[in-house]
């Protein structure tokens, strides 16, 4: 009995220090190996598996079946381009198929990018320095001494040298680009083409409170991201020096430029993306922190638009191809940031303001007081054949005096010289250009429940009056519902894209658009034709695995967060 007692101890003793290490190692991730100002970080979960789920999807099947080179040709690519092309993407394929890589990608991999540094000065441009900055951790899936041994499968072909650091050993590899900096700690892998990087992440290792797995931001971002596949983070500062040390050494004056602007970025500070599978859904969450006393004063005010509950959902049918509303179209300070910018004295701003006080018979600003900050757009699929095969659109928008709006497009349209029509459907005023209303594309607009609506046919019309009260609304279908991130609570802006059905759409205009060439140029038509056969359809039959996504965004204090939810099909 005693032996058995003591086995059992003996037993229990073993599993709890197995128990106790894995806690350890699973307790320090890569962020402990990365400083507290670490501009990107890019996380991914088993990554040679993501690759081989990706291979064996439908849009990853897509891919695979478009002849690259005869899409190329269609399309009378240079040779030198299409050279270039062909050879990226041997290289992919050539890295998705090696071993060590999928072994690198292990049961976790990070690709981190350090900021500028005192050494930093040796990159004479943004592309050497992203080589110099980046370091790359991963924990591989097998031991640390199996993948040394199959990382010295290449020492015949490649030189490779020990440098003790401390404690380490770090692992030199003479490359023809460069030398490869390697140390493995902790389970860990940690290498770089600039051993200067590698050497700071090991200091992180005693120095925990300076690392990015510290820092308030990033805690928060991954705690509530816990549990996703891919994580992305940027810290928006470390983002605005890099690109202030790209536009110093940029030549080209549009890159300059546009490294400037980006520069001058104020008040966002970090973005953080996390991204998981459950079932037959994938989940993904985007968090923008900002400081709002950093930003312009009309930016500010722009994001600081309160949450609601969006009105225009019952008028919403469930068979639509894309449906989005915000609550933040504040046109009057989208107005006061052009005025500021072109001057209040500017030509063009007086002519605009006389224009619209002799159509409507209002000031602008008055005009747009009569405007809520509401909106709505639609799509739908036209009820009737058509030549030109264009989807049924309305735009809704909420207003504040309803009368005077209603006065004012009377107005408008008369100083046009446009014929307008009224009749009634079940009570409520619509009015159409032309002399009789018709179900095909005809211009119509009324106004109901405190919406302006504008649709370019009877139908979308008469879909949304007619959607409230029929049982036929998008948040009541069981195809919506298991998608919904959160459509019916407070939000400043949701989108749904029925996206299989809206690729087969585009499909459909691309090859019309083809057939409409031909009558003006029969060998452009031919290419064409021959485009949308060899890529636009087996690409977008690949994204049409993606079949319907929903997302939500919602303001929150010095937050914006976006919830997005995607059906895919197997």
């Amino acid at each position: 009995m005693r032996i058995v007692s003591a086995l059992l101890f003996i037993t229990l003793f073993i599993l709890g220090i197995t128990l106790l290490e894995r806690q350890t190692v699973d307790k320090r991730g890569p962020a402990s190996f990365l400083p507290a100002d670490t501009v990107m970080y890019l996380e991914q979960q088993d990554g040679a598996k993501a690759i081989a789920n990706f291979k064996k999807s439908r849009i990853g099947g897509a891919l695979a079946s478009i002849d690259l080179r005869q899409v190329l040709t269609d399309a009378e690519v240079n040779r030198g381009t299409m050279m270039m092309v062909e050879g990226a993407a041997a290289y992919i394929n050539q890295l998705q198929s090696n071993k060590l890589i999928s072994e690198v990608l292990g049961k976790k991999c990070v690709v981190a990018l350090f900021p500028e540094r005192s050494w930093s000065n040796t990159a004479q441009s943004l592309e050497e320095f992203f080589e110099l900055h980046l370091v790359l951790i991963s924990k591989p899936r097998i031991r640390i001494d199996f993948l040394e041994g199959l990382i010295s499968q290449y020492s015949d072909q490649i030189q490779i040298e020990d440098v003790p650091y401390g404690n380490y050993l770090i692992k030199r590899f003479y490359l023809e680009r460069g030398v490869l900096s390697v140390v493995f700690v902790e389970g860990y892998m940690i290498a770089s083409f600039e051993e200067r990087t590698v050497r700071e992440a090991l200091q992180f290792i005693d120095n925990k409170e300076s690392s990015l797995a510290a820092d308030k931001d990033f805690k928060e971002f991954s705690a509530e991201l816990k549990g996703a596949e891919r994580v992305v983070y940027f810290a928006i500062d470390g983002l605005q020096s890099l690109a202030e040390y790209g536009a110093r050494r940029s030549t080209d004056l549009k890159e300059k430029a546009i490294l400037e602007e980006m520069s001058s970025l104020k008040g966002l500070t970090s973005i953080a993306y996390g991204s998981w599978r459950g079932g037959a859904t994938i989940n993904n969450t985007f968090h923008v922190t900002f400081d709002k006393e950093a930003m312009d004063p009309l930016v500010r005010e722009m994001i600081s638009t309160k949450s609601s509950i969006n009105a225009t959902l019952p008028f919403v049918a469930k068979d639509v191809l894309f449906y989005y509303w915000s609550n933040t179209l504040n046109i009057r300070l989208l107005w006061e940031m052009y005025v500021a910018e072109a001057g209040s004295n500017d030509t063009e701003v007086n002519n605009i303001k006389q224009i619209v006080n002799d159509f409507s018979g209002y000031e602008i600003e008055t005009l747009i007081g009569m405007l809520s900050s509401s909106v709505g757009v639609l799509l739908k699929q036209s009820e009737r054949k058509q030549f030109v095969p264009i989807p049924d659109l309305a735009l809704m928008i909420k207003l504040n005096d309803t009368e005077k709006v209603g006065e004012v497009l009377k107005r408008s349209l008369g100083e046009l010289d446009i014929n307008i029509q009224s009749r009634k459907y079940k009570d409520i005023e619509y009015f159409y250009w032309g002399l009789y209303d018709q179900e095909s594309l005809q211009p119509v607009y009324a106004i109901h429940r405190e919406y302006l609506i504008f649709a370019n046919t009877l139908d979308m019309l008469r879909t949304i009056i007619d959607t409230p009260v029929n049982g036929s609304r998008l948040i009541s279908s069981s195809g919506f519902v298991k998608i919904d991130p959160g459509f019916q609570k407070f939000n400043n802006s949701v989108c749904y894209i029925d996206q299989a059905s809206l690729l087969n759409h585009l499909t459909d205009l691309f090859s019309w658009s083809s057939t409409l060439l031909a009558i003006q140029d029969r060998d452009a038509a031919e290419r064409s034709k021959k485009l949308v056969k060899n890529l636009i359809k087996p690409l977008f039959y690949g994204m049409a695995m993606y079949k319907k996504v929903a997302t939500r965004t919602v303001i929150d204090n010095d937050r914006i967060i976006i919830e997005t939810k995607t059906e895919i099909s197997h």
